[in-house]
């Protein structure tokens, strides 16, 4: 993971669309860097929205099974 941020604060540019690349799309790409073999890229749609990202991420076992509410 920090070679993936180091890569993309010194060497490279993030596009940023409002609906498409935003923020909750580059989280994402950030945690298939660390977990290649998840592919959460190709389960998400044309418009990334943040409660999209939440269901790939349970999806995909990047959670755990038990809540703790505080």
């Amino acid at each position: 993971l920090l070679s993936y941020i180091w890569e993309l604060t010194f060497n490279a540019g993030i596009p940023y669309f409002f609906a498409t690349q935003n923020c909750s799309y580059h989280l994402l790409a950030a945690l298939e860097a660390i977990r290649p073999n998840s592919k959460l890229l190709i389960d998400t749609s044309y418009i990334v929205l943040p409660p999209d990202t939440v269901r790939t991420l349970v999806n995909n076992d990047f959670t755990t099974k038990h809540e703790n509410y505080r």
